[in-house]
């Protein structure tokens, strides 16, 4: 899933339960992600981020695996 550089914000469970989803790429603009918001997603399933500090501190904080867009 490829999210539009305009977006800001990913809601509370948004893609929770998606256990289809195995990769999005994370805007450098994305500000917030809600809680629980890949809750139940795929063990393989990986945030891909540029240059996102907040991002990448929320995949640490809630063991979401990353790599380098």
């Amino acid at each position: 899933v490829i999210l539009p550089a305009s977006l800001h914000t990913i809601g509370e469970d948004a893609f929770r339960h998606c256990e289809e989803l195995l990769e999005m790429n994370i805007p450098d603009h994305l500000s917030e992600i809600g809680d629980y918001a890949f809750l139940g997603c795929h063990d393989e399933f990986t945030l891909s981020i540029g240059q996102n500090a907040y991002a990448r501190e929320y995949a640490n904080e809630n063991d979401v695996r990353t790599q380098r867009a």
